[in-house]
């Protein structure tokens, strides 16, 4: 991924190593925005044309040979955007963009776009030709133990502050789906601009301002309190909230809750609270599970939420907010305080 730091001196960079394309290998859409408005970018300041082609199994030379021919009047040199729809190419063709890439005396450059991974990638027959020529850049989704460094560095790009505490929770709220990540911090530079940004305000904003937030639904929902459970539920549903941020919300308490009870520690520390990230108010919910949650219901819990979290990335079929129903609704009836 290049960690997204990179800006329009990256055209710049590689042309200084001798090189005059760019490969992106994979789908991910956020690198590849952030790449597209560096290109547009660096295209107005130099003064090049862009021009985009389409490759797919059934192209033909002919049907691409005349973009190759410069005869603008305001511009020197283009910019080809490459995009290869599948990996089967004919021979013809790469040997014709092969020859294009090494063309002299041009101030062309290129960038090709990839569906395939980099391992993938690396199978085709002429990935040794074009990688000569190129700088490889990586559009996939951050690894886990990547992926909090990742919107640290996207957050610095919008200029927004958060506390560490508050930035913990975006990346887990977002349950490591970084495109998520991007739409909320483009909205919360809209809110914020340069101010702090707190978990109580994150909490308040991710739910759009509304009646509820994400921790009155935890709250309720884990002390039993069955009426606010359901208003919660039908106000953050009413107001747009995405699912998936309820649901990662459930998992960051209960994988706190499940440690501690594996553990058979029904009493944490500070510090051992403050290691799962746990804080405030959250610190006595997590306490009053452990001693009214037995490990199996915990552990039916935590299979519910990934249920849940493959649902709303599509993966299961289902709908989220029933099944998200479902376990608020359960959960606040075993824990109703007039029933323990």
């Amino acid at each position: 991924m290049q960690n997204l730091e990179f800006s329009e001196k990256i055209i710049e960079n590689t042309r200084s190593q001798g090189k005059n394309s760019i490969l992106v290998i994979g789908e991910e859409p956020v690198t590849k925005k952030h790449l597209y408005n560096i290109v547009q970018t660096f295209c107005t300041k130099n003064n090049l044309e862009q021009i985009r082609i389409d490759v797919a199994t059934s192209t033909k030379i002919d049907s691409i040979s005349s973009k190759f021919t410069n005869d603008l009047l305001f511009s020197k040199a283009s910019l080809f955007k490459i995009y290869f729809l599948t990996s089967r190419i004919t021979e013809e063709i790469k040997k014709f963009l092969i020859c294009e890439l090494e063309r002299k005396n041009t101030d062309n450059f290129f960038i090709f776009y990839f569906k395939q991974n980099i391992k993938d990638f690396s199978k085709l027959s002429w990935s040794k030709s074009l990688k000569e020529k190129s700088l490889i850049l990586e559009a996939n989704e951050p690894t886990p133990e990547y992926f909090q460094e990742a919107v640290t560095l996207r957050a610095k790009f919008y200029n927004l502050s958060f506390t560490n505490d508050a930035l913990f929770m975006l990346s887990e709220l977002c349950q490591r789906n970084f495109l998520l990540v991007e739409n909320e911090l483009i909205k919360l530079q809209l809110i914020f601009n340069t101010d702090e940004i707190d978990t109580k305000k994150l909490a308040y904003h991710l739910s759009n301002g509304s009646n509820y937030d994400i921790f009155d639904l935890i709250n309720a929902s884990m002390t039993g309190n069955k009426k606010i459970t359901v208003a919660s539920l039908r106000c953050l549903y009413e107001n747009g909230l995405d699912p998936l941020s309820i649901n990662g919300l459930f998992a960051w308490i209960f994988k706190a809750i499940f440690k501690f009870k594996s553990s058979n520690n029904t009493s944490p520390s500070y510090n051992e609270f403050n290691s799962m990230r746990i804080f405030g108010s959250s610190q006595l919910i997590v306490k009053r599970s452990l001693k009214l949650l037995s490990k199996k219901q915990i552990e039916a819990v935590l299979i519910r939420i990934k249920d849940i979290d493959l649902m709303c990335k599509g993966i299961n079929r289902g709908d989220p907010w029933l099944e998200l129903n479902r376990l608020s609704f359960g959960l606040s009836r075993i824990l109703n305080k007039t029933k323990v």
